[in-house]
Protein backbone atom coordinates (compact mmCIF):
# COMPACT_ATOMS: atom_id res chain seq x y z
CA UNK A 1 0.00 0.00 0.00
CA UNK A 2 1.54 3.44 -1.00
CA UNK A 3 1.16 5.72 1.78
CA UNK A 4 1.40 9.58 1.22
CA UNK A 5 2.75 11.99 3.78
CA UNK A 6 2.51 15.78 3.89
CA UNK A 7 4.11 18.23 6.12
CA UNK A 8 2.60 21.51 7.46
CA UNK A 9 4.90 24.21 8.20
CA UNK A 10 4.90 28.14 9.33
CA UNK A 11 7.66 30.26 7.47
CA UNK A 12 8.26 34.12 8.37
CA UNK A 13 10.62 35.99 5.75
CA UNK A 14 11.49 39.86 7.02
CA UNK A 15 13.68 42.08 4.45
CA UNK A 16 15.31 45.04 5.65
CA UNK A 17 16.35 48.40 3.34
CA UNK A 18 18.70 51.11 4.37
CA UNK A 19 20.11 53.78 2.36
CA UNK A 20 16.47 54.52 1.27
CA UNK A 21 15.46 58.33 -0.33
CA UNK A 22 12.29 59.76 -0.01
CA UNK A 23 11.36 60.34 -3.73
CA UNK A 24 8.73 62.59 -5.40
CA UNK A 25 7.68 62.40 -9.25
CA UNK A 26 6.04 64.60 -11.51
CA UNK A 27 4.53 63.77 -15.16
CA UNK A 28 3.36 66.09 -17.72
CA UNK A 29 0.68 66.03 -19.74
CA UNK A 30 -0.95 67.95 -22.50
CA UNK A 31 -4.61 69.05 -22.22
CA UNK A 32 -6.29 71.02 -24.54
CA UNK A 33 -9.77 72.33 -24.38
CA UNK A 34 -11.16 74.09 -27.99
CA UNK A 35 -13.81 76.24 -28.28
CA UNK A 36 -15.88 76.87 -30.51
CA UNK A 37 -17.96 80.77 -30.72
CA UNK A 38 -19.66 82.14 -33.37
CA UNK A 39 -19.71 85.13 -35.17
CA UNK A 40 -22.12 86.76 -31.62
CA UNK A 41 -19.63 85.38 -29.56
CA UNK A 42 -21.82 82.50 -28.01
CA UNK A 43 -20.00 78.71 -27.58
CA UNK A 44 -21.13 76.33 -30.57
CA UNK A 45 -19.37 73.58 -29.35
CA UNK A 46 -16.44 72.72 -27.11
CA UNK A 47 -13.80 69.50 -27.15
CA UNK A 48 -11.43 68.02 -25.32
CA UNK A 49 -7.98 67.08 -26.73
CA UNK A 50 -5.22 65.03 -24.79
CA UNK A 51 -1.64 65.61 -26.59
CA UNK A 52 1.74 63.46 -26.08
CA UNK A 53 4.52 65.28 -24.48
CA UNK A 54 7.56 64.37 -26.40
CA UNK A 55 10.89 64.16 -25.03
CA UNK A 56 12.14 67.60 -26.99
CA UNK A 57 9.26 69.06 -24.87
CA UNK A 58 10.51 67.25 -21.61
CA UNK A 59 14.01 68.48 -21.81
CA UNK A 60 12.94 71.65 -22.66
CA UNK A 61 10.80 72.07 -19.48
CA UNK A 62 13.67 70.51 -17.46
CA UNK A 63 15.92 72.88 -18.99
CA UNK A 64 13.97 75.83 -18.77
CA UNK A 65 12.87 75.40 -14.97
CA UNK A 66 16.32 73.90 -13.87
CA UNK A 67 18.02 76.42 -16.17
CA UNK A 68 18.89 78.84 -13.47
CA UNK A 69 17.47 81.36 -15.40
CA UNK A 70 14.12 80.62 -15.05
CA UNK A 71 12.23 82.70 -12.09
CA UNK A 72 15.70 83.01 -10.39
CA UNK A 73 18.48 80.40 -9.82
CA UNK A 74 18.21 77.71 -8.23
CA UNK A 75 20.36 77.16 -4.88
CA UNK A 76 20.80 74.04 -2.82
CA UNK A 77 19.48 74.30 0.70
CA UNK A 78 19.86 72.05 3.58
CA UNK A 79 16.86 70.56 5.62
CA UNK A 80 16.99 69.96 9.79
CA UNK A 81 15.28 67.62 12.03
CA UNK A 82 11.78 67.27 12.04
CA UNK A 83 8.64 66.62 9.47
CA UNK A 84 7.60 68.05 6.30
CA UNK A 85 3.96 68.73 5.48
CA UNK A 86 2.76 68.84 2.24
CA UNK A 87 1.29 72.35 3.11
CA UNK A 88 4.66 73.66 3.93
CA UNK A 89 6.19 76.65 1.70
CA UNK A 90 9.20 78.43 1.76
CA UNK A 91 8.00 81.00 3.93
CA UNK A 92 6.43 78.54 6.44
CA UNK A 93 7.37 75.37 7.29
CA UNK A 94 7.11 75.39 11.37
CA UNK A 95 7.73 71.70 12.05
CA UNK A 96 11.14 71.64 10.68
CA UNK A 97 14.36 74.27 10.54
CA UNK A 98 16.45 75.30 7.56
CA UNK A 99 20.29 74.31 8.08
CA UNK A 100 22.51 77.26 8.20
CA UNK A 101 22.84 80.58 9.84
CA UNK A 102 21.74 80.53 13.22
CA UNK A 103 20.28 76.17 12.98
CA UNK A 104 23.11 74.03 13.78
CA UNK A 105 24.48 73.02 11.67
CA UNK A 106 25.91 75.69 10.18
CA UNK A 107 28.15 76.18 6.68
CA UNK A 108 30.56 78.48 5.13
CA UNK A 109 29.59 80.49 2.89
CA UNK A 110 26.08 81.20 1.29
CA UNK A 111 23.84 78.43 -0.70
CA UNK A 112 25.62 76.98 -3.09
CA UNK A 113 24.52 77.36 -6.81
CA UNK A 114 24.43 73.59 -8.97
CA UNK A 115 25.76 73.37 -12.36
CA UNK A 116 23.07 71.20 -14.39
CA UNK A 117 23.65 69.15 -17.57
CA UNK A 118 21.40 69.95 -20.31
CA UNK A 119 18.70 67.63 -20.28
CA UNK A 120 18.67 64.23 -22.61
CA UNK A 121 15.98 61.73 -22.73
CA UNK A 122 13.48 63.63 -20.96
CA UNK A 123 16.26 63.38 -17.98
CA UNK A 124 18.66 66.52 -16.24
CA UNK A 125 21.18 66.04 -13.82
CA UNK A 126 23.40 68.30 -12.34
CA UNK A 127 26.91 68.32 -14.18
CA UNK A 128 29.16 68.10 -10.72
CA UNK A 129 28.49 67.82 -7.06
CA UNK A 130 26.86 70.09 -4.86
CA UNK A 131 29.30 70.56 -1.86
CA UNK A 132 28.63 72.28 1.93
CA UNK A 133 31.71 73.04 4.13
CA UNK A 134 30.10 71.91 7.52
CA UNK A 135 31.25 74.41 10.26
CA UNK A 136 29.53 72.79 13.35
CA UNK A 137 28.01 69.55 14.65
CA UNK A 138 24.58 68.99 13.92
CA UNK A 139 21.90 66.74 12.02
CA UNK A 140 20.79 67.68 8.23
CA UNK A 141 17.81 65.35 7.90
CA UNK A 142 17.32 66.30 4.24
CA UNK A 143 18.74 68.41 0.94
CA UNK A 144 17.09 69.96 -1.67
CA UNK A 145 16.91 72.69 -4.50
CA UNK A 146 15.62 76.09 -3.09
CA UNK A 147 14.62 79.23 -5.17
CA UNK A 148 13.73 77.95 -8.60
CA UNK A 149 10.81 79.17 -10.26
CA UNK A 150 8.47 76.92 -10.90
CA UNK A 151 4.60 76.65 -12.76
CA UNK A 152 1.49 76.63 -11.36
CA UNK A 153 -1.36 78.50 -10.84
CA UNK A 154 -0.18 81.50 -8.50
CA UNK A 155 1.02 78.41 -6.20
CA UNK A 156 3.70 78.97 -4.12
CA UNK A 157 6.22 76.26 -4.06
CA UNK A 158 5.96 72.81 -1.46
CA UNK A 159 8.98 72.36 0.42
CA UNK A 160 9.77 68.73 1.31
CA UNK A 161 12.56 67.09 2.91
CA UNK A 162 14.52 66.39 -0.52
CA UNK A 163 13.22 68.61 -2.53
CA UNK A 164 13.48 72.49 -1.27
CA UNK A 165 10.78 73.64 -4.16
CA UNK A 166 10.94 77.23 -4.66
CA UNK A 167 7.84 80.01 -5.38
CA UNK A 168 6.14 78.95 -8.27
CA UNK A 169 5.35 81.34 -10.95
CA UNK A 170 1.90 82.51 -11.40
CA UNK A 171 -0.31 80.51 -14.03
CA UNK A 172 -0.93 82.26 -17.13
CA UNK A 173 -4.32 83.78 -17.67
CA UNK A 174 -6.86 83.67 -20.54
CA UNK A 175 -6.71 85.81 -23.43
CA UNK A 176 -10.05 87.07 -25.19
CA UNK A 177 -10.16 89.59 -28.14
CA UNK A 178 -13.27 90.69 -27.66
CA UNK A 179 -12.28 94.45 -28.13
CA UNK A 180 -10.65 93.68 -31.64
CA UNK A 181 -6.90 92.95 -29.61
CA UNK A 182 -5.72 89.67 -28.25
CA UNK A 183 -5.09 90.88 -24.54
CA UNK A 184 -4.74 88.16 -21.88
CA UNK A 185 -6.97 89.07 -18.36
CA UNK A 186 -6.42 87.16 -14.95
CA UNK A 187 -3.03 85.93 -14.61
CA UNK A 188 -1.94 84.25 -11.48
CA UNK A 189 0.25 85.91 -8.39
CA UNK A 190 4.23 84.87 -8.45
CA UNK A 191 4.26 82.60 -4.90
CA UNK A 192 5.81 84.08 -1.82
CA UNK A 193 9.44 83.01 -1.04
CA UNK A 194 11.79 82.99 -3.79
CA UNK A 195 11.96 85.18 -7.17
CA UNK A 196 8.78 83.85 -8.95
CA UNK A 197 6.98 85.80 -11.56
CA UNK A 198 3.55 86.79 -12.01
CA UNK A 199 1.31 84.71 -15.08
CA UNK A 200 0.66 86.45 -18.32
CA UNK A 201 -2.37 88.43 -17.68
CA UNK A 202 -1.62 90.59 -14.76
CA UNK A 203 -0.51 88.57 -12.57
CA UNK A 204 2.03 90.83 -9.75
CA UNK A 205 5.64 89.16 -8.87
CA UNK A 206 6.57 89.03 -5.09
CA UNK A 207 5.42 91.95 -3.55
CA UNK A 208 3.90 93.58 -6.74
CA UNK A 209 0.07 94.21 -7.02
CA UNK A 210 -1.79 92.90 -10.23
CA UNK A 211 -1.85 94.85 -12.93
CA UNK A 212 -4.40 97.62 -13.48
CA UNK A 213 -7.97 96.19 -15.19
CA UNK A 214 -6.50 93.01 -15.55
CA UNK A 215 -7.90 91.06 -12.74
CA UNK A 216 -4.61 89.65 -12.21
CA UNK A 217 -3.23 88.48 -8.28
CA UNK A 218 -1.18 89.83 -6.39
CA UNK A 219 1.70 88.42 -5.63
CA UNK A 220 3.03 86.84 -2.48
CA UNK A 221 5.10 87.54 0.54
CA UNK A 222 2.68 90.23 1.76
CA UNK A 223 -0.74 91.77 1.47
CA UNK A 224 -0.29 92.92 -2.48
CA UNK A 225 -3.75 93.57 -3.99
CA UNK A 226 -4.88 91.89 -6.97
CA UNK A 227 -5.47 94.14 -9.96
CA UNK A 228 -8.63 95.86 -10.56
CA UNK A 229 -11.37 93.95 -12.99
CA UNK A 230 -12.66 95.33 -16.31
CA UNK A 231 -15.62 94.59 -18.18
CA UNK A 232 -16.34 94.38 -21.96
CA UNK A 233 -19.56 94.62 -23.71
CA UNK A 234 -19.77 94.33 -27.78
CA UNK A 235 -22.50 94.04 -30.18
CA UNK A 236 -23.04 94.66 -34.22
CA UNK A 237 -22.44 97.96 -35.20
CA UNK A 238 -25.96 97.22 -36.84
CA UNK A 239 -27.83 98.46 -33.81
CA UNK A 240 -28.06 101.90 -32.32
CA UNK A 241 -25.50 103.45 -29.65
CA UNK A 242 -26.13 102.59 -26.22
CA UNK A 243 -26.68 105.27 -23.01
CA UNK A 244 -23.73 104.19 -20.78
CA UNK A 245 -23.01 106.29 -17.46
CA UNK A 246 -19.95 105.63 -15.26
CA UNK A 247 -16.83 107.33 -13.45
CA UNK A 248 -14.48 107.15 -15.55
CA UNK A 249 -17.00 107.30 -18.30
CA UNK A 250 -17.04 103.84 -20.61
CA UNK A 251 -15.17 104.02 -23.64
CA UNK A 252 -16.67 103.47 -26.94
CA UNK A 253 -14.54 101.27 -29.89
CA UNK A 254 -15.78 100.07 -32.81
CA UNK A 255 -13.51 96.62 -34.24
CA UNK A 256 -14.17 94.10 -36.88
CA UNK A 257 -18.09 95.07 -37.29
CA UNK A 258 -18.61 95.56 -33.65
CA UNK A 259 -19.61 98.35 -31.32
CA UNK A 260 -17.66 98.15 -28.17
CA UNK A 261 -17.80 99.47 -24.59
CA UNK A 262 -14.91 98.95 -21.75
CA UNK A 263 -15.81 99.73 -18.03
CA UNK A 264 -13.20 100.68 -15.75
CA UNK A 265 -15.50 101.17 -12.95
CA UNK A 266 -18.82 100.60 -11.64
CA UNK A 267 -21.25 102.09 -14.10
CA UNK A 268 -24.85 101.05 -16.06
CA UNK A 269 -25.49 100.59 -19.93
CA UNK A 270 -29.02 100.72 -21.25
CA UNK A 271 -29.75 99.83 -24.82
Amino acid sequence: MTIDKMTATDMVQASTKYNTMPEDTMSIQGHYTAVCYSVDGFVKWADDIENLVTTVGKNFTLDTTLGNTAGGAVVMGLKGTGTAVVADTQASHASWLEVGLANAPTYSGNRPTPSFSAASAGSKTTSSAVSFSITSTGTVAGSGGNGGGGGGAGTVGVTTPNNFAGAGNGGAGIGSAINGTRTAYAGGGGGAGGSAIGGVGGGGNPNVAGATNTGGGGGGDSSASGGSGIVIIRYPTAYADATVTGSPTPAKTTANGYTIYTFLASGTITF
